[in-house]
Formats: C-alpha cells, sequence, structure tokens
C-alpha cells in the first residue's frame, strides 16, 4: 500500500531534526500495521473482497455448503446467489440482479402476455446453471413460467456456415454442436 509517511506529517523546518526522523521512523511501522488491519477488516465485510476464513463464516450465515470442487469465486457466486433473495417487483430488478452475479452471461426473455420468461445462461457459466436455476425458480412469481437453459450456440457462430451445410443435422446436433466443429 502506498501510504505517507509519518515524516511526512511534520512541518518542514523540523523534518531534518534527527530526534524527529528518529521518532517517526519507530512510529511508522505501527501506523502501517494499523492501516493494514483496518483495511483487512474493511475487505472482510464484503464477499467480493472477503478471504477463504470470511467466505466460510458467509456460507454458513446463508446455511449453504460448498462442494469439494468448487473454486473460491463459485464460493463468492454461491452465496451472492444466495443473499439474493428478495422478491423483484420489476423485469429490470431481475436483469440488474442477474447482470451483477453473471454480466452478460444471461438473456432474460419476458413474454408478457404468457406469463412466461426464458432465461439463458451462456456456456462459460455452466458452473453457475444450478445455483443461477434455483435463484431465479426463488425469486419469479408463480404465475410465471419459468423456462431456463444453458445457451450453447448462437446464430453469429453459425454464419460461416450455408444452409446446405447444416441441413444434414438435427437441431440438437447444431444446437450441442457435436458434429459442426470437426
Amino acid at each position: 500500500m502506498d501510504r505517507k509517511q509519518i515524516i511526512d506529517r511534520v512541518p518542514h523546518v523540523l523534518r531534518d531534526v534527527r530526534e524527529y526522523r528518529a521518532l517517526t521512523g519507530a512510529e511508522q511501522p505501527e501506523f502501517d500495521r494499523g492501516w493494514e488491519a483496518l483495511y483487512f477488516c474493511l475487505d472482510e465485510q464484503f464477499v467480493m473482497t472477503a478471504s477463504e476464513q470470511s467466505i466460510s463464516r458467509f456460507e454458513r450465515i446463508v446455511g449453504i455448503s460448498p462442494r469439494p470442487t468448487d473454486t473460491l469465486d463459485d464460493r463468492r457466486f454461491a452465496i451472492l446467489a444466495a443473499m439474493a433473495n428478495e422478491i423483484p417487483y420489476t423485469i429490470r430488478w431481475l436483469r440488474a440482479r442477474l447482470y451483477a452475479l453473471l454480466g452478460d452471461k444471461i438473456e432474460l426473455d419476458l413474454d408478457h402476455d404468457n406469463y412466461h420468461l426464458q432465461a439463458r445462461i451462456a456456456l462459460q457459466a455452466k458452473r453457475q446453471f444450478d445455483l443461477v436455476l434455483n435463484l431465479l425458480r426463488r425469486v419469479v412469481p408463480a404465475n410465471i413460467t419459468l423456462d431456463a437453459s444453458l445457451d450453447y450456440r448462437r446464430h453469429g457462430m453459425l454464419t460461416r456456415f450455408r444452409h446446405r451445410e447444416l441441413k444434414p443435422y438435427t437441431h440438437e446436433q447444431i444446437r450441442r454442436g457435436l458434429e459442426l466443429d470437426e
């Protein structure tokens, strides 16, 4: 951390006095440790900056247990998803909450007339799919049907193929890309 030295806070006329230099030099490590402890305490209060020990504490608070294969980031994501238990009042709120968790790795399409919500989660977020699905099941109102799926392929990924090249494949094969990448 780049902090000012105590000697920099002493008036200019006293900075060259041997006693002040010795006094501030002896006190500087104590002040540095104090600042480090303060920043550590601040970091531990927030899920995104917390240490593994504090992440364990957060998990106990929200009542989840990590899988043995979860990384620290996976555990952070699970905690944030568990904390997002407010009932959304608007689709805008839900989009903002999911964007905060996943960024642009999720798409929501709400069909107002048919009370249907479709959520497509990018394949890169596959590990978080179950957590996002549980979150959506918790917060989406009961009168709205939910269709959540992994978004395997996008139209832009298929533009290099002509229609006649894709014709022999089923929709499922194209969606999963099993034979196209050969």
